[in-house]
């Protein structure tokens, strides 16, 4: 009788271990599954390293970064460029960071080689994983142009064969995925959920467009490229006047010129003191930096250069059609070096 009792309670014990395991399991699953929701207005990226590719974005103190040294890999480390950490083997960009959430744009179909580890049947899409590289979530799997982040909204340029790229939006969690103008729109500029837009088939005037009713107001007239709004300020491309670069109040009024030669792109530092540029006028090709306080315009590197990249304490460039990055510490000084970061198998 001892016996038959001490069975039945080992048989019990063990329908509870397994319920309990199968319930353990189940509740992990729903658990990494569900989305976190985000401040309606945290951003990914900023924008002038939108404009840029997004190959670099800072948060919480570490950089994540595609990796030119790995075939353009996720990576992270820390903002003094130390403690190296490959995240994932797919070749990336237009990073955007948010905790816990890296969104990114997979271009695997321009990898110079084959990974096993690659995920092979979606070679390109926009992906959301965790920034410890675990859990892997597709919100598009056709090629995207640029890819921007506000809050718990990824705004991308979308490409079908029919109509090439139009603007997209889709939520964090894969959902509700809609476009919001037929016409190949940067989202680069986005803040408090407006995006500020220069037009691209009908004008270059500037724009900008509500995210929650999605409706377009115009703000100034001109031909806009790669327009940044700060708080105190509008910088831009001037399309019209040869590609100089150009500050305005944030109404477009009042513009002023602080690079008076032709620049094919820019970035800012995160305080606005220092800008940094591509001339590409044919005569006095390079990279330079500008003092916005007192337009003071300094050679760094001649050459043709694209890509910069700016973090709190760096600046970042690619050489043209190179897979080199060069970096440059911001306000100390005027001299880059090339940057070959750790590869991780």
């Amino acid at each position: 009788m001892e016996g038959i009792l001490l069975k039945k309670f080992r048989n019990i014990l063990i329908i509870v271990v397994l319920v309990l395991l199968i319930g353990g399991f189940i509740f992990y699953k729903v658990k990494t599954s569900q989305t976190v929701e985000l401040d309606s207005n945290v951003l990914g990226n900023t924008s002038g390293n939108i404009y840029n590719n997004g190959l670099f974005a800072e948060n919480d103190g570490r950089i994540y970064f595609s990796n030119l040294s790995d075939n353009g890999a996720l990576y992270s480390m820390k903002n003094d460029l130390s403690d190296y950490s490959k995240i994932s083997s797919d070749k990336i960009v237009y990073i955007n960071v948010t905790d816990p959430y890296i969104v990114y744009s997979r271009i695997n179909n321009k990898k110079e080689q084959t990974s096993k580890k690659v995920i092979a049947f979606h070679n390109v899409g926009i992906y959301r994983i965790n920034k410890d590289g675990s859990n892997t979530v597709s919100l598009d799997t056709t090629a995207a142009g640029m890819v921007n982040q506000e809050g718990n909204y990824v705004y991308f340029q979308h490409y079908d064969k029919a109509s090439a790229y139009s603007l997209y939006s889709v939520k964090l969690d894969g959902k509700e995925s809609k476009m919001l103008e037929d016409d190949p729109i940067y989202p680069g500029m986005i803040k408090q959920n407006t995006l500020y837009y220069a037009g691209y088939l009908k004008d270059h005037k500037l724009y900008k467009k509500d995210l929650v009713t999605n409706a377009n107001s115009e703000i100034s007239e001109g031909n806009y490229y790669m327009p940044i709004l700060t708080d105190r300020y509008l910088y831009y491309i001037d399309a019209g006047d040869n590609y100089k670069i150009k500050r305005a109040k944030t109404d477009g009024s009042d513009p002023e010129t602080l690079v008076d030669k032709r620049c094919s792109t820019y970035n800012l530092s995160q305080n606005e003191k220092y800008l940094y540029c591509q001339v590409d006028n044919q005569t006095d090709n390079g990279i330079y930096s500008v003092d916005t306080t007192s337009n003071t315009l300094t050679p760094i590197m001649s050459g043709n250069y694209c890509n910069i990249n700016v973090t709190s304490h760096y600046v970042f460039f690619q050489g043209f059609n190179q897979n080199q990055y060069y970096k440059l510490t911001i306000g100390n000084g005027q001299t880059a070096d090339m940057f070959n970061p750790e590869v991780e198998d």
